[in-house]
């Protein structure tokens, strides 16, 4: 986003770029003084279960806690760098905790890193320094370049000096800055994580005693050997310990109890199959796969049986059967081979698939089977990707067997593109968006997973830089996707990214623009912050791009007047007595009716002007006293003119009402407008209560 500096708004004398708090103006000046300032960034409270995780009993100590929380004492900075699965996340709120006291706990926040590439965090943005408030960044999605580490480091130390400080994470490529303030992560014990988080859980001392026995248990050794490896990153572990913990505990005596009878081989046998089987479920199934599509004439029609009820889980079998045969398109493999022999359902239970009473395909037999045996395809046959990615386009086109299943393949997708092995999810995704029209029933679906995508920390940069490229580009499907993804929680996560991809969007009078300029208006009615830096990102648009139509389409869309409550609503409600909101009605108004590209829009928001004084939503004086100035400021000679002189097919009661009252209202003498200048230190968020921590 770009940046808005602080102004001098006057005719007598300017200031421009001014950074400091104060401005000293020679000489006389009768006009009003505005001190503009950004929003900061959205900062929210790290949840109790990352806190939890983050302390003892369940943290396991690392030297890169330790080590980061002594150099941000000294300097109110650290930074932790490593790559995925080190533990960096929980090795930074620990270090909080211990740089800061035991008495910060509850004041530790996570600051999101929602600046454009072409700004630096600097102060303005930041949070004010507050004694003992801890901040956590993550720049893994936003790579820190020299400018910006330097403003962290000069904001790092205020929280210095008042007994504050941050940590940030990210690897060792994100911080350009001073290398002194890094600390190389060090992941703990991975079996004593697992160990802890199992413990903790209640009765969790029943399920640690199959995994970690005592020499008196006398059980177990040998069966969940090696269950949790050193290998393993802390947050697999503590996900396969937890699967472990939801099996019963009986399941596993009983299988146990089987193996132990010495005197029944066959029985003995059929106990370790079930202590095996528990095993592999926790592993999510490698072994179970690693017999059923290595072994011998079973890598081609099998293979693509399980393959394709993977993808489209709780589909029909028939559908499952009519998409595998869609794997070779040179029909190498006859569909008829999939009917040959045993029946494709007995053939694929056999596999692992569960065949359910309304004959679809499902996995609650063995859960999480399907991501394994997708993963598994994908990172042990790579020989065969591109293949697959075919396939995957052909059967869910939009004249394909599986082309209602969009939502299930993508999520399958975005499963397996969580590591970095030739991710297929974005290529995929864009031959979707490629074949969609402006009205297809597919986007939303995309939008979907895109924002699901934007979670993902592999994959978070690639859908900011996808978002502006769809953004700035001319395909109306990419730039409706894009659009989307703003109006849902990727938008209020990183806000600032989103408004300008928003403005980029707005650039042009489609489908996409009117979707943008509605997640604009949605996300600025969440509360009273929101709705501050959504006013303060059009106003810097104002004063940055005035030529650009994106500019006077935010404008519009931030004023127009529907039925309430409304954007317009709170501004109207404060004119009065805030020369600044004043101002950017006015220079917004003048703004667009210069814009020819805007013309109707310009006249329509007018019009809802009108409507809203008929209604009642809009105070009656304060919009036409408005209008007034508008009118007497600008050549009417556009929208205005036929809002001001007719278009006899549109007029209305309202037009007529509206025009009537402006009629009689005298023109404004614009040289001795006397407004109650509000202190130099206050700013827009005032009024709006803006700045507000998120719980």
């Amino acid at each position: 986003m770009t940046e808005e500096p602080y102004e001098i708004y006057g005719a007598v004398q300017s200031v421009m770029n001014s950074r400091a708090p104060v401005v000293q103006v020679a000489g006389n000046n009768t006009a009003p003084i505005n001190i503009l300032r950004r929003p900061k960034l959205r900062t929210v409270r790290i949840i109790e279960g990352d806190r939890n995780a983050a302390r003892f009993p369940l943290w396991v100590e690392t030297n890169s806690a330790i080590r980061a929380a002594e150099i941000m004492r000294q300097s109110g900075l650290a930074v932790i760098q490593g790559p995925s699965g080190t533990g960096k996340r929980t090795s930074g709120i620990h270090g909080l905790e211990v740089g800061l006291g035991p008495s910060s706990c509850e004041k530790l926040f996570e600051i999101a890193a929602d600046w454009d590439e072409e700004e630096a965090p600097d102060q303005d943005i930041l949070p004010d320094p507050v004694p003992g408030y801890g901040y956590l960044i993550d720049i893994t999605s936003r790579p820190v370049k020299k400018t910006a580490a330097d403003c962290l480091t000069s904001w790092a130390d205020e929280l210095r000096q008042v007994g504050a400080g941050v940590i940030i994470t990210g690897t060792r490529t994100d911080w350009s800055g001073d290398s002194r303030y890094c600390v190389m992560a060090e992941s703990p014990d991975v079996i004593e994580v697992a160990r802890r988080h199992l413990v903790a859980e209640n009765d969790g001392e029943g399920h640690a005693r199959w995994l970690w026995p005592s020499d008196e248990d006398g059980h177990g050794i040998d069966i969940f050997a090696n269950l949790i490896t050193p290998r393993m990153s802390p947050a697999d572990a503590v996900d396969a310990v937890m699967r472990f913990r939801r099996i019963e505990l009986s399941r596993i005596n009983d299988a146990y109890e089987l193996y132990s009878n010495l005197a029944d081989q066959q029985v003995r046998e059929q106990g370790f199959s079930r202590l095996n089987e528990i095993r592999d479920e926790v592993l999510q199934w490698p072994d179970f796969l690693e017999q059923k599509l290595t072994g011998a004439g079973v890598r081609g029609r099998d293979r693509l049986m399980l393959l394709s009820a993977a993808f489209l889980e709780n589909e029909p079998v028939e559908l499952c059967l009519r998409a595998a045969a869609e794997f070779y398109k040179n029909d190498s493999i006859n569909p008829r081979r999939f009917r040959e022999g045993k029946s494709p359902r007995r053939r694929m239970e056999d596999m692992g698939v569960t065949i359910s009473e309304v004959d679809t395909v499902t996995f609650a037999a063995k859960p999480g089977l399907a991501a394994s045996v997708i993963r598994m395809d994908w990172h042990h046959w790579p020989d065969e990707r591109v293949a697959t990615v075919d396939w995957i386009n052909r059967i869910s086109a939009r004249n394909g067997v599986a082309s209602g299943c969009l939502q299930g393949i993508g999520r399958r997708l975005l499963e397996i593109s969580k590591k970095p092995a030739d991710s297929p999810f974005f290529e995929v995704l864009s031959a979707w968006i490629g074949a969609c029209s402006e009205t297809d029933d597919r986007i939303p679906v995309i939008a979907d997973l895109v924002n699901k995508a934007a979670e993902v920390e592999e994959l978070r940069r690639e859908v900011h830089r996808l978002l502006l490229v769809w953004a700035k580009g001319d395909s109306v499907p990419h730039r409706l996707v894009a659009a989307r993804v703003c109006n849902l929680r990727y938008g209020i996560r990183w806000p600032r990214i989103g408004l300008v991809r928003i403005r980029h969007l707005l650039s042009r009078d489609d489908a996409a623009a009117s979707v943008a300029a509605k997640a604009m208006i949605t996300y600025a009615l969440i509360s009273d912050e929101n709705k501050t830096r959504v006013i303060s990102t059009v106003r810097s648009w104002l004063e940055k791009h005035p030529t650009q139509a994106s500019t006077s389409r935010a404008f519009l869309s931030l004023v127009h007047s529907a039925e309430p409550p409304g954007v317009i609503d709170s501004l109207l409600r404060l004119v009065s007595g805030d020369v600044k909101i004043h101002d950017f009605l006015v220079s917004g108004w003048a703004t667009a009716l210069s814009q020819p590209e805007v013309h109707r829009q310009a006249y329509t928001t007018l019009r809802t002007w009108a409507s809203g004084v008929q209604a009642g939503w809009l105070d009656r004086d304060v919009t036409y006293g408005l209008l007034s100035e508008i009118r007497d400021a600008h050549t009417p000679i556009d929208a205005l003119s036929h809002f001001l002189y007719g278009m006899p097919e549109e007029d209305d009661q309202a037009l007529i009402n509206a025009r009537v009252a402006l009629a009689n209202l005298p023109v404004c003498d614009h040289g001795h407008r006397a407004y109650v200048r509000p202190p130099l230190s206050h700013d827009m968020s005032g009024d709006l209560h803006a700045n507000k921590i998120e719980e």
